[in-house]
């Protein structure tokens, strides 16, 4: 066992056994000797990975954020795709913002419910999720007289909504939840049989 595996393995137990703090207690109310019973450290220990318990919670919030930036930018189809593709391509994005807020539950409960700037995060990703349905209407996948802002913000609130009622007690998986939303919005939404404009496409590769 290397020193940097040895230090990777005990800065994640150090990540994990916070989010469950955090996550059960509030910030506030959880004391770095919370965390580090959990993990058995002494405080010398600890600080040899983080300085402080801010640094902790910061680094679990921060990184869920960043996690989000990717996979929504990386979501956006490209052009020249099948009705099949689109549904598939859509469907999946959705399945994967799921498994990402099931991923780990402590930190969804902390950055996406609990942490003052948890509106600032949602925020976010209706401003990301509604550049990808423009440029998606711009490929004639999506319908062009649906308001790209309104469809973001159901979007994220349907999201939200369904993770803290359904996904993070148990009640249904990832893949049920993603069938759900893709299915009422889905028909409302995509633009089956439609070719894209070809000034649109050229427009969007500028």
């Amino acid at each position: 066992m290397s020193k940097k595996g040895k230090g990777e393995r005990t800065r994640e137990r150090i990540l994990e056994a916070a989010a469950e703090e955090f996550a059960s207690r509030g910030f506030y109310e959880t004391k770095t000797i919370d965390i580090l019973s959990k993990v058995g450290l002494t405080q010398p220990a600890l600080y040899k990975h983080f300085p402080n318990k801010q640094s902790i919670y910061c680094e679990l919030v921060d990184g869920l954020h960043v996690k989000f930036r990717r996979l929504i930018e990386t979501a956006r189809l490209g052009i020249g795709l099948t009705d099949d593709d689109v549904s598939a391509g859509a469907k999946e994005a959705v399945i994967h913002v799921f498994n990402l807020l099931f991923e780990n539950p402590n930190v969804t409960r902390i950055a996406f419910f609990m942490d003052q700037n948890a509106e600032n995060l949602k925020l976010e990703l209706v401003k990301l999720i509604q550049k990808n349905i423009q440029s998606e209407q711009e490929m004639g996948y999506i319908r062009s007289d649906i308001s790209a802002e309104i469809a973001a913000v159901c979007l994220v609130g349907m999201i939200e909504r369904l993770t803290l009622e359904f996904l993070l007690p148990g009640k249904k998986s990832p893949e049920s939840l993603a069938d759900d939303v893709f299915g009422i919005f889905a028909p409302a939404m995509i633009n089956k049989g439609s070719e894209p404009n070809p000034i649109d496409i050229i427009k969007h590769l500028e």
